[in-house]
């Protein structure tokens, strides 16, 4: 992994990660400490567990799932996709 490298999420990830409830700094720190896997169209993606924060959509909700899709440049990291999942209290 080459994570001492700076992450920049693109314009289209700071939005979905927005429209998710994934702040900027959880989505690096996914890309930061999460294991990365190959994922479609030559990118990578990795996913980090995060408490929940309160309720999402009407449902209070235990866990986040953060899971970053990402291209490593010559110079830095950039995120092109964000995916939350949401899992409820059981």
């Amino acid at each position: 992994m080459q994570t001492e490298k700076p992450i920049r999420l693109s314009a289209h990830a700071a939005a979905q990660a927005a429209t998710r409830g994934a702040p900027p700094e959880e989505v690096v720190d996914a890309v930061r400490g999460g294991d990365w896997t190959f994922g479609r169209c030559g990118r990578y993606e990795c996913s980090r567990n995060l408490p929940g924060r309160g309720r999402w959509q009407g449902v209070t909700c235990a866990l986040r799932r953060v899971q970053p899709s990402f291209t490593v440049q010559a110079t830095h990291i950039v995120v092109v996709s964000v995916f939350v999942t949401h899992e409820p209290w059981r």
